[in-house]
């Protein structure tokens, strides 16, 4: 008899452990439900969907960690200098380098944002931010501003800017190309660090002297609350692409 109650337990326990496993495996797989809010801040019941995409769910993921994702140092083509600075005037364009052959891009859509055509890349030793831009003519002058800064979000540390990759920190320059071809400028800030997920994109606010002869500068932007894994996943967007002009 008490080896037939022992045999009894023994079967009692395995059927447990295997009810216990089954009860894990049979567990829901975790699903992400993408809301979308009416103007007043309402949900809209119609907005609501599962996410499937794999590279949503990626970002959803990523935004969703304690701390960002360092990343390996990008790599940029570097422009040519064409033509050196002579007598530097931030106030006359003849006295500004010529730049060509940028890191050229696929086109952007027009009705994107501004934010949306930047990406960044962390890591230990430094961080880039890329920003793409249309060449409207076959010429046109950027400027490399010197105080912009990003900032943390959490604890209002300030990462000041380093340089740009191939322009001169503080200048205006030409860049010539293609009109109507995209092409992004890189600038290098310190690493942030690892708990620092969300940034203020800082320009400094210097208002640069009006140049004769043009309609001046637009106002300087900034860019608050900004998920850095959001700046990261938008980092295809800065694959080199050739312009190739057919005649």
């Amino acid at each position: 008899m008490k080896r037939t109650f022992f045999h009894l337990i023994l079967m009692l326990c395995a059927v447990g452990i295997a009810s216990c496993r089954l009860h894990r495996t049979m567990q829901p797989a975790q699903q992400y439900i993408s809301i979308e809010r009416n103007s007043d801040g309402s949900i809209n019941a119609q907005g609501l969907r599962v996410v499937t995409d794999s590279a949503e769910l990626a970002l959803i993921q990523r935004m969703a960690q304690a701390e960002i994702t360092y990343d390996t140092v990008p790599q940029f083509r570097q422009p040519q200098l064409k033509r050196q600075a002579t007598n530097y005037d931030e106030s006359d364009y003849n006295t500004f380098a010529i730049y060509t052959h940028p890191h050229t891009v696929a086109a952007q859509p027009y009705k994107t944002s501004r934010l949306e055509k930047m990406a960044i890349w962390c890591t230990p030793e430094a961080t880039y931010l890329a920003v793409i831009d249309e060449l409207n003519w076959t010429s046109k002058y950027y400027h490399a501003g010197k105080d912009q800064y990003l900032r943390d979000c959490k604890t209002g540390n300030v990462y000041p800017i380093l340089g740009y990759i191939g322009y001169p920190l503080g200048q205006t320059v030409w860049i010539e190309g293609v009109a109507g071809e995209w092409h992004c400028r890189v600038m290098i800030f310190p690493p942030l660090p690892k708990h620092c997920t969300t940034i203020d994109i800082m320009s400094g606010g210097k208002r640069l002297k009006k140049i004769e002869g043009t309609t001046g500068w637009t106002d300087p932007e900034d860019y608050l609350g900004v998920k850095v894994a959001v700046l990261q996943a938008q980092q295809p967007i800065t694959i080199y692409k050739e312009t190739v002009v057919v005649e």
